[in-house]
């Protein structure tokens, strides 16, 4: 057995660089799927530590077919949290970019949810196929990018038989927001509250800067409703906490969920093109820590605003159109 991997099944814990070495091996056409198995149960046992989690995703973003792309940032949610919210952190890296940050989005279609941030985008028409080059001359012509990880990171597809056989959740599950292959400078993860801690020590592990969010509330993203904390990472971790009701106001819950596909995507453009004022504060919020990260404000309050005005002017449903290259309408 290779050393690293019988390490893991011992019940070690291991370095970054040990984990990269491993997912090395793992990746190899040769590995059989009686080792990938062997390494996914022995994590579902052990539990992953932020020093495995950094040296699994630096691998896995080598097996992209694109390569680094210099001063972006992802902002990016795990999903999963049954609140069948739209795709705020779709709508929010779109009102991002529209205000000048490089935006490199590395999502996916729904799993547990109705609408993911891919199935959104493919009903504006998004084209999810293109090289490097072509990656690279979106971001110069509108500064964004979405990157749909089972089509630029052949890596998953290599576990996908083993993952099928254990029939359970596993490291992979968690690994989504750190593969983006464009690896971007700075990256914003909403999660569930209990794994704000494993991101946020993942990130500051890989020397990387961003910020994790959580709600109390249980929603993957900053709540309109009840308080979310923000981990900001950078040299050291700092915990923030928000409270959007504060910051938003009042909030109708049918104006951020819907309970069928068509609803979602309404809700979302309506609150892109700032015609559903409550959806276009959700958007705000969510928007909010990108600007505040790239230096655009100077606190949370001051970001929110701006990325409100950025909406309520229509330039966010205009860059929307320049992304897909065609005119949008809510």
């Amino acid at each position: 057995m290779f050393r690293e991997l019988d390490m893991l099944v011992s019940g070690n814990t291991l370095s970054p660089d040990s984990s990269s070495r491993l997912m090395e091996y793992l990746c190899l056409p040769e590995t059989s799927d009686t080792e990938r198995i062997s390494f996914l149960a022995s994590l579902l046992s052990t539990g992953v530590t932020p020093a495995e989690m950094a040296g699994f995703s630096r691998t896995l973003k080598l097996y992209g077919d694109l390569g680094p792309i210099h001063g972006c940032t992802d902002i990016v949610g795990t999903g999963g949290d049954g609140m069948n919210t739209f795709n705020v952190s779709t709508c929010a890296s779109i009102v991002a970019s529209s205000m000048g940050i490089r935006i490199a989005k590395h999502g996916n279609r729904a799993v547990s949810g109705m609408m993911g941030s891919a199935d959104f985008l493919a009903r504006l028409g998004y084209d999810f196929e293109f090289d490097q080059r072509e990656a690279e001359m979106r971001l110069e012509r509108t500064g964004y990018l979405f990157i749909l990880a089972p089509v630029h990171n052949r890596a998953f597809s290599l576990f996908a038989r083993a993952r099928k056989l254990l029939g359970t959740s596993t490291v992979f599950n968690l690994m989504g927001p750190l593969t983006n292959p464009v690896d971007p400078e700075i990256s914003i993860i909403g999660c569930q509250d209990g794994l704000s801690g494993l991101y946020a020590e993942t990130l500051l592990e890989s020397s990387r800067r961003g910020a994790v969010i959580s709600s109390s509330d249980g929603m993957d993203e900053i709540s309109p409703f009840g308080r979310s904390r923000m981990v900001i990472v950078g040299e050291n971790l700092e915990s923030v906490s928000i409270s959007g009701r504060s910051i938003a106001g009042e909030l109708a819950m049918k104006d951020v969920r819907a309970e069928d596909q068509g609803s979602l995507f309404g809700l979302a453009m309506a609150g892109l093109s700032g015609e559903n004022a409550s959806a276009a504060r959700f958007i705000a919020l969510n928007t909010a820590p990108a600007i505040l990260l790239n230096g655009f404000a100077d606190t949370f309050e001051e970001a929110y605003r701006l990325s409100l005005d950025q909406i309520l002017s229509g330039k966010a449903l205009s860059h929307t159109g320049q992304i897909v290259g065609g005119e949008v309408h809510a």
